[in-house]
């Protein structure tokens, strides 16, 4: 790019302002002053040495009255122009330019106290709201995975789930004063725990019909059909808890609010999922469970003050009774499928005694396990084992209590949860720490290492 020269006047008046590329004429009109000024100056470095880096800074007069827009000139043009000649590279002007724009980077930061309004850093954030002050909260919109949140007192419920397991905790209140009009109606009661009565009541009914005769060869009884009452005909229980595809996992806490003990009913049955009961109550509270699962396990916890009948069926498991279960227990048969007992003093309840034997139609004459209406504990299972054991008992097995024994020995945990004392051979290599830690083969019963090491 070629550098226009400089005239001699710009020479000789330091203190006039020399627009590059451009030569003044004493009959030069405002206007073309004005275009003069709007156009762009070469780079620095193009432009080469200039008189303008040597002058002295002009004096800036800041009472100097804007200048108003030249004649033939529009408002919109003479904006533009002087957004041009603000955005030039910083140089000496005949004219006083507007202040200068600070760069984000040269401000200084005034430090704001912070309003009424704002949080101070220092506060503690708020505790999340318990779930259970939410009043549009909803057990049934949990998602499977969360636990459902205790409930509050309650009496005659029936609980079910479709398609999802039912977890959670209940307070049952056999006191607790619901009107009948309130109660589901009977059906919503039915399940696999009556279903018993109910292939019972159509057996009954046919030998109803046999008794009365009327049929070829047989002479009609004018002496009443007695038929005996059901131990679950047409009762509600207090809570039944049911799921069709999922598991059912409860703590039942049971409980008097008006100081009355009486025979609650409880209920926990699945057709595809384990059953875990765990029952909690007074040892003045009488108590009937029914836990089933048409395919898998059914464990339930009792209180160790319990004393009632044991009905345990399972077509395709085990039983197995806890050691705390059996000192008190009486059984009165048990098969691999079947165990039939009472724990407690069955005596003292005339348990199986009731009626008079010679009476064909007496209660004595049928199964007591199915005519008994007073404590009772039935475990059913048709693809799964049974489990029965006491509400807080250790129901570990005896190996598993010998291998978390060699387990904390070898690790060196202390007595209390939690207190974990580091292995002394974390930092041996991996073929040494095999070869410290004990195994036990079966075959020869002798201790070791399962194959040598190179030494």
């Amino acid at each position: 790019m070629i550098v226009p020269e400089k005239s001699d006047a710009s020479l000789s008046s330091p203190g006039v302002s020399v627009v590059p590329g451009y030569t003044s004429s004493p009959n030069e009109r405002p206007s073309d002053v004005q275009s003069a000024m709007s156009q762009e100056p070469p780079p620095y470095s193009e432009a080469g040495t200039s008189i303008l880096s040597s002058s002295p800074p002009p004096v800036l007069r800041a009472d100097r009255p804007p200048r108003p827009p030249p004649k033939g000139h529009s408002e919109a043009s003479h904006r533009e122009a002087s957004d041009l000649l603000d955005a030039r590279q910083p140089g000496p002007s005949s004219r006083a330019p507007p202040s200068p724009r600070l760069h984000p980077s040269h401000m200084q930061l005034v430090p704001v106290q912070p309003g009424p309004f704002h949080r101070p850093k220092s506060m503690p954030p708020s505790s999340p709201r318990p779930v259970s002050q939410h009043p549009y909260h909803s057990p049934s919109l949990d998602s499977e995975s969360s636990p459902r949140m205790e409930s509050k007192s309650c009496n005659f419920l029936v609980e079910r789930k479709k398609n999802s397991s039912l977890k959670g905790v209940w307070n049952l209140d056999t006191g607790l004063p619901v009107p009948e009009s309130l109660h589901p109606p009977i059906s919503e009661f039915s399940g696999f725990w009556n279903e018993m009565d109910k292939k019972s009541q159509k057996a009954r009914e046919k030998a109803r019909k046999k008794h009365e005769g009327g049929g070829w060869g047989r002479k009609k009884s004018t002496e009443p059909y007695q038929q005996p009452k059901l131990a679950n005909e047409g009762v509600k229980p207090n809570l039944m808890l049911a799921s069709n595809d999922g598991g059912v996992q409860a703590d039942v806490n049971v409980s008097a609010s008006d100081g009355v003990p009486r025979l609650a009913t409880i209920v926990a049955e699945s057709n595809d999922g384990s059953v875990k009961l765990t029952v909690n109550s007074p040892p003045d509270q009488s108590l009937r469970i029914f836990a089933i699962s048409m395919d898998g396990s059914v464990r339930v916890r009792v209180p160790s003050t319990f004393e009632g009948a044991i009905w345990m069926t399972t077509e395709d498991g085990s039983i197995r009774l806890s050691d705390g279960i059996k000192p008190r227990l009486t059984t009165f048969s048990i098969t691999s499928k079947t165990a039939r007992c009472y724990l407690g003093d069955w005596q003292s309840t005339h348990f199986g005694h009731t009626g008079d034997p010679s009476s064909p139609h007496s209660p004595d004459s049928e199964d007591p396990f199915q005519s008994w209406n007073g404590p009772l504990v039935h475990i059913y299972s048709r693809d799964g084992s049974v489990h029965l054991s006491y509400t807080g008992e250790d129901t570990s097995s005896t190996f598993s209590k010998a291998m978390r024994s060699i387990y904390n020995g070898i690790v060196g945990s202390g007595d209390t949860e939690g207190d974990k004392v580091p292995a002394p051979y974390i930092q041996h290599s991996p073929m040494e720490q095999e070869a410290m830690l004990p195994r036990m083969v079966w075959s020869t019963g002798s201790m070791g290492p399962s194959r040598a090491h190179p030494h």
